[in-house]
C-alpha cells in the first residue's frame, strides 16, 4: 500500500475516533440513550482499522479508544453500579471484537494471499 494511502486511512480513523469521543464527552451524562448510540459508533473505526491494518490496527485502535474513554468512565463512576458494570463489559467486548476481527482477517490473508494481495478494502 502506498504511503499516502496509509496516511489517509490513519487520519480518517483518528478523525472518527476523535469525533466519537467528542460526542461522548460533550453529551450530558444523564442522556443514556445517546451515550449508548455513541459507544456503538466507536465500532466503525475499529472495523475499518481491522480491515485496513489487520490485528495490529485492531488492537491499536481498541487500546487507544479504551484509554481515551477511561477518564470519562472514571469521572462518572458510581460505586460499581449496574451502568458501570455494563460499560466494563462493553469495553471487554470491544477488545474481543478487535482481536476476533484481527485474527480472522489475518487467517484470510494467509489462506488466500493471491486474492488479497494488495488491499482488503479499496
Amino acid at each position: 500500500m502506498p504511503y499516502h494511502e496509509e496516511w489517509k486511512r490513519v487520519v480518517l480513523i483518528t478523525t472518527l475516533v476523535a469525533g466519537v469521543l467528542c460526542l461522548n464527552y460533550f453529551t450530558f451524562y444523564h442522556m443514556t440513550y445517546e451515550h449508548a448510540f455513541y459507544r456503538v459508533l466507536a465500532y466503525i473505526p475499529l472495523i475499518l482499522g481491522s480491515f485496513w491494518f489487520g490485528i495490529k490496527g485492531a488492537v491499536s485502535i481498541a487500546t487507544g479508544v479504551i484509554l481515551l474513554f477511561l477518564p470519562y468512565v472514571m469521572e462518572h463512576w458510581h460505586a460499581f453500579s449496574l451502568e458501570n458494570f455494563h460499560e466494563i463489559l462493553e469495553g471487554v467486548l470491544f477488545v474481543v471484537i478487535a482481536l476476533t476481527l484481527g485474527v480472522f482477517l489475518l487467517s484470510n490473508i494467509t489462506a488466500h494471499p493471491a486474492r488479497l494481495s494488495d488491499n482488503i478494502i479499496r
